[in-house]
C-alpha cells in the first residue's frame, strides 16, 4: 500500500522510547536585511537543514519589534487611545505568507493569512486565552484600557498606541512615545506547523518569506493593519527590527538516526494542511435576491470552509464579520450542495453551531471562542430581531476604539466538509479539482444591504501531504 493512502500517523514515528539525542534552541535573523521600512517588502527566513535533526513543529515563531511615526496629535486618556492593532494583532502586519523549500519548490502561499489567523483566534481561544495571547500578538484592540472595561488599575502594558503625556481621568504619566513600539511574537501558522509529528529537517532547509502589508496612513483614514480614530493621528512611516525565527530542534545520534530512516528507505510523508485564499464582493446596496460567488479553489481535499464579509467602512477593515442580511447560505460544488440544506442564517445560534461543528467541537469546551452574542449577531442592516447593523468607521460617535469592548464586528461563516473520500483516507474532505468542476458560494440575501460594498473573503482549509524524498527532496500533494 502506497504512503498517499495511509494516514500520517502509521507513515512515520519517532522511537517511543528516550533514544540518545540532544535538543537545543534554534534562532536565526533574515536572511536578506536586518531591517525593514518599506510596505510591500518581503522579509525572508530560513530554517536550515540540519543532518539527523528534526524541528519541533508546534515551536516556530517569528518575532519582532515595530515602530511607528505618528502625525497629529497625541492622545493623553489612556481609556480612550488613538489607535491599535486589529482583533488580527500582530499577524495583520504581513499581507502574504509563502513557504518554499531551499532548492525552490513552493509548499504553500497564503493571501492574506491574517484574515484565517483571526477567524481561528475568534473560535479556538476563550476570552481569558485571548487575554493572555495579547501578550505575545497584541490581538486585543479593545484591552486598551482597563481590564474588559472593568473597575480597576491602569496597566502601562494596556496603554493605546500613541499616548503621552499624563492621563487626563487617571493622573498616570504615560511615557513619551510608549506604545508607538511595540513587540509581538508570532506562532508561525502554516503547512510545516500544522503537521502533528515532528518535521523532518535533513531532507532540505526551509524559507519562509513574509511581504509587509499597507501601514502607511492619513489622519483619521482608515487603514486596513490599524484602528484610527478621532481624525487626529495618522501613521507617516515605520520601521521592522529585532526580526527573529525561533525552533526547537530534536537531534538524533548517528546511530539511532539511521536506524530510524532504515525503517523508511522510501523516504517520509507527512499529513498536514494549508489555507487557500479567495474573494469576491456584494454591490452596495444590493437587494433582496440569491448571489453566486465563484469559488474558485481546486483541491483535493477540503475539509473547512472559512468566510468573512467585511462591509468597506467596518471600523475594523478588512477583519470585519458580518452577516450580509443572508436568509440562507451554502456551497454548490459540481452540482452537489454543502450542506445539502442551506443553513439558516437568520438565526444567529445556528450560524455558531455551524462555525463549531466546523471545528469538530459542538457542545464541548473546545473551539467555543470568545465572540460573545452581541459580537456575533451582527448583519448589515438589523433586518430581523436578533440581528443589530454593524459598528461603522465614519462619525465620531461610532467609531471609538473603546466601542469594541460593547459591540464588535466578528460573525464570521464556517462549513465542517470532511468526509471519508474513497480509498485515499488521508483526504477526507470535499475535491474541487477537476477541469469540469463549477462551484460557488451561494447567498440568498433577505433584505437590501447598507450603502456600502461587502467585501467578501473566503479561506478552503484543504488537507495536504508533505513528502520527504531522500532523492527529491521536499514536495507537497494537495
Amino acid at each position: 500500500m502506497s504512503a498517499e493512502a495511509l494516514p500520517s500517523e502509521v507513515v512515520f514515528e519517532l522511537p517511543n522510547s528516550l533514544v540518545p539525542h540532544r535538543t537545543y534552541e534554534y534562532r536565526a535573523n533574515p536572511s536578506n536585511a536586518n531591517t525593514f521600512n518599506t510596505e510591500g517588502a518581503t522579509i525572508q527566513f530560513t530554517l536550515p537543514r540540519l543532518d539527523r535533526s528534526f524541528y519541533q513543529a508546534n515551536t516556530i515563531y517569528i518575532r519582532g519589534r515595530l515602530a511607528l511615526t505618528l502625525a497629529g496629535t497625541a492622545s493623553t486618556n489612556v481609556t480612550d487611545p488613538n489607535l491599535s492593532f486589529t482583533s488580527a494583532g500582530a499577524y495583520s502586519v504581513f499581507s502574504r505568507q509563502v513557504v518554499r523549500t531551499g532548492s525552490g519548490q513552493t509548499l504553500e502561499t497564503i493571501q492574506n493569512p491574517a484574515i484565517v489567523s483571526n477567524i481561528q483566534m475568534a473560535y479556538g481561544l476563550t476570552p481569558a486565552e485571548r487575554l493572555g495571547m495579547n501578550n505575545l500578538l497584541r490581538n486585543t484592540p479593545y484591552h486598551c484600557w482597563q481590564d474588559w472595561g472593568l473597575a480597576g488599575s491602569y496597566s502601562s502594558a494596556g496603554w493605546g498606541m500613541g499616548c503621552s503625556g499624563t492621563d487626563a481621568t487617571s493622573g498616570i504619566a504615560v511615557p513619551a512615545g510608549h506604545n508607538a513600539t511595540v513587540d509581538f511574537c508570532i506562532p508561525l501558522n502554516s503547512c510545516l506547523t500544522a503537521c502533528e509529528k515532528f518535521l523532518p529537517a535533513s531532507f532540505d532547509e526551509f524559507v519562509v518569506e513574509l511581504t509587509i502589508a499597507n501601514m502607511i496612513s492619513s489622519a483619521g483614514v482608515q487603514n486596513p493593519t490599524f484602528i484610527i480614530h478621532k481624525d487626529t493621528v495618522g501613521v507617516t512611516g515605520f520601521s521592522l527590527t529585532d526580526l527573529e525565527i525561533s525552533a526547537q530542534v530534536f537531534e538524533l545520534s548517528p546511530q539511532t538516526y539511521n536506524q530510524l530512516m532504515a525503517q523508511y528507505p522510501s523516504g517520509i510523508s507527512l499529513k498536514s494542511q494549508s489555507y487557500m485564499y479567495g474573494s469576491g464582493s456584494l454591490p452596495s446596496a444590493s437587494g433582496a435576491g440569491t448571489y453566486d460567488i465563484v469559488y474558485s479553489h481546486k483541491l483535493q481535499s477540503i475539509k473547512q470552509f472559512m468566510m468573512a464579509v467585511a462591509p468597506s467602512n467596518a471600523i475594523e477593515g478588512q477583519y470585519a464579520g458580518v452577516n450580509p442580511n443572508l436568509n440562507t447560505y451554502n456551497l454548490s460544488i459540481n452540482g452537489t450542495t454543502y450542506p445539502q440544506r442551506p443553513i439558516r442564517c437568520v438565526n444567529p445560534a445556528e450560524v455558531y453551531a455551524q462555525n463549531q461543528k466546523s471545528w469538530g467541537a459542538l457542545m464541548s469546551d473546545l473551539k467555543c471562542g470568545s465572540v460573545a452574542p452581541e459580537h456575533h449577531a451582527i448583519a448589515s442592516t438589523a433586518y430581523n430581531s436578533y440581528y443589530d447593523a454593524y459598528l461603522t468607521y465614519g462619525t465620531a460617535g461610532n467609531r471609538e476604539l473603546k466601542d469594541l469592548a460593547i459591540k464588535s464586528n466578528r460573525c464570521f461563516f464556517m462549513l465542517d466538509l470532511e468526509s471519508i473520500n474513497g480509498g485515499k483516507p488521508v483526504y477526507n474532505g470535499v475535491s474541487t479539482s477537476g477541469s469540469g468542476t463549477s462551484s460557488v458560494i451561494r447567498l440568498e440575501v433577505g433584505a437590501t444591504l447598507a450603502s456600502t460594498v461587502h467585501n467578501i473573503h473566503y479561506f478552503s482549509v484543504y488537507d495536504c501531504l508533505l513528502k520527504f524524498d531522500p532523492n527529491l527532496g521536499v514536495s507537497v500533494v494537495n
